[in-house]
């Protein structure tokens, strides 16, 4: 009988060439997946935080409930609106080249215009808040067009243009205030004046 000896396996590769090839292979990764973390965390701790302008009254009783529905929706938006534009416009007197608190302002700005105005589409604007609506879209319609205008000036390094489209903004917010005080004489609950002494 023949025994001829078992054929030798092939060797495996050591174990020290594995671990290298997955240092080559997925080090660089893990490595830009926690660079890519620490951002993200970053940015969102230095992002500026949202502004509000005070908190609306509550609704006065004597609202219809579309009056009631409208003025619960678009009041705490308005206010947030308002100070949004505030540091918007402090931001353009201050000729800002911040260029991360100028776009999350227009983002936010934009979401806030985007919200009411798709409302006020839905559901329509109550008698009652005609005139603070008319503030309102005299105010978001220069606003967004500042905006967008200063953004162009802004890649074109075109400073005085900015500038200038950044003083609009003073000019949409004195609109936007002329709302949210507006709507809020109109719909909210009348606060009593401080005693006097």
């Amino acid at each position: 009988m023949d025994t001829q000896p078992p054929h030798p396996s092939p060797a495996a590769p050591p174990r020290v060439h594995r671990r290298r090839r997955w240092r080559r292979l997925y080090a660089p990764l893990i490595i830009l997946l926690v660079l890519i973390v620490i951002g993200a965390v970053a940015m969102r701790l230095i992002q500026p935080s949202a502004k509000s302008e005070g908190t609306p009254a509550p609704a006065a009783a004597s609202l219809t409930a579309q009056e009631h529905a409208y003025y619960d929706y678009v009041s705490p938006r308005l206010h947030q609106l308002v100070g949004e534009a505030d540091e918007l416009a402090d931001l353009g007197s201050h000729k800002s080249r911040n260029v991360l608190a100028l776009k999350s302002g227009y983002d936010r700005v934009t979401k806030l215009i985007g919200e009411i105005r798709a409302y006020r589409t839905a559901h329509g604007v109550p008698p009652r808040f005609a005139a603070a609506n008319a503030d309102f879209e005299a105010g978001a319609t220069t606003m967004t067009t500042a905006m967008t205008e200063s953004e162009q000036a802004f890649f074109k390094f075109k400073w005085d243009e900015l500038n200038a489209q950044l003083a609009r903004f003073k000019g949409a917010n004195t609109h936007l205030r002329a709302a949210m005080t507006a709507l809020d004489r109109a719909g909210g609950v009348a606060t009593p004046a401080p005693p006097s002494r």
